[in-house]
């Protein structure tokens, strides 16, 4: 447990830091990509390289995946990066959860690795879940702000995918290891593909759109990367805690940082929901109860 809030903690810290971004003119590209190799390199400090050579053979079984998966996390964390800016930590939040279904479905379908059977009220959690997270992200526009939202639909259709597909790939990764040392080890190779996916990007701009790199953007990827690798790091033994049932843990554990990213919101940044988003984070927490009634005792 200690596992899972820590890393919940680290998941809403991070999106305080992108939060910030735009205030101090940091240009979230760059510090993004800046924030991935600091990643790599706090890794390298806690790794345990005397069990390295042993772990050599091992190394390109997920050699290929963790450079998929740094293209998907760098384009992922991107896109949640400018959702903040644009529409606070709250929302965000609430829509990057909503792609839960993504690794819950492979958990049960395609990996099944679920340590439990889900019955009728487990699943009726889930797509409660589902609907709560809709009322809570629901709010009122005029016409203006309705065509603006048509206009940037894609944003979060894009967000719900490759939040989905990463934390899945997080799932499928952890399936992989069998040591401690890997685990620490792999988000190195994860981060530093990233970085290159990132830096590609970067210096387009910087060759092509003449957009220079600055040093505010490397110092602001820095202060992002610590508690970004730390939370990779807990998010696999958290995962391990739950004995990879994604199933069960994907559920509770995005409701709960929706939980905690709206707290945040309201109180460090004036960030005002309506009474359907109230009435949704209700439905929320009922939902986590019908996901996880065998585990905390409840009988239906």
């Amino acid at each position: 447990m200690i596992y899972f809030l820590i890393t919940a903690v680290l998941f809403v810290f991070l999106m305080v830091i992108t939060r910030f971004f735009t205030h101090f003119k940091i240009k979230t590209l760059q510090a993004i990509t800046f924030n991935y190799i600091t990643v790599s390199v706090v890794g390298l400090l806690f790794s345990d390289w005397q069990n390295f050579p042993q772990m050599v053979p091992l190394i390109g079984n997920w050699l290929p995946q963790s450079a998929a998966m740094g293209v998907l996390f760098v384009s992922a964390f991107y896109l949640t990066g400018i959702a903040t800016q644009k529409i606070g930590i709250t929302t965000t939040a609430l829509a990057v959860r909503t792609s839960l279904i993504i690794p819950v479905l492979f958990s049960l379908f395609v990996f099944k690795n679920m340590s439990k059977s889900f019955d009728i009220w487990n699943y009726g959690g889930l797509f409660l879940a589902l609907f709560a997270i809709f009322l809570s992200v629901y709010r009122k526009t005029d016409a203006v702000e309705q065509q603006e939202a048509e206009n940037q639909y894609f944003l979060p259709l894009l967000i719900f995918v490759l939040s989905g597909l990463v934390d899945t790939a997080f799932n499928y990764a952890n399936m992989l290891f069998q040591t401690e040392a890997e685990a620490k080890i792999f988000p190195i190779f994860l981060t530093f593909f990233a970085f290159l996916a990132g830096f590609s990007m970067v210096l387009y701009q910087f060759l092509v759109k003449k957009q220079p790199i600055r040093f505010r953007n490397i110092v602001a990827g820095i202060v992002l990367g610590v508690p970004n690798y730390f939370s990779y790091y807990f998010f696999f033994k958290t995962i391990s805690a739950f004995q990879n049932d994604g199933a069960f843990l994907f559920p509770i554990f995005n409701i709960s940082v929706i939980l905690l990213s709206t707290f945040v919101g309201l109180l460090f940044f004036g960030e005002r929901l309506i009474g359907l988003n109230w009435f949704g984070i209700g439905l929320a927490i009922l939902a986590i109860v019908m996901i996880a009634y065998q585990e905390i005792g409840i009988s239906f």
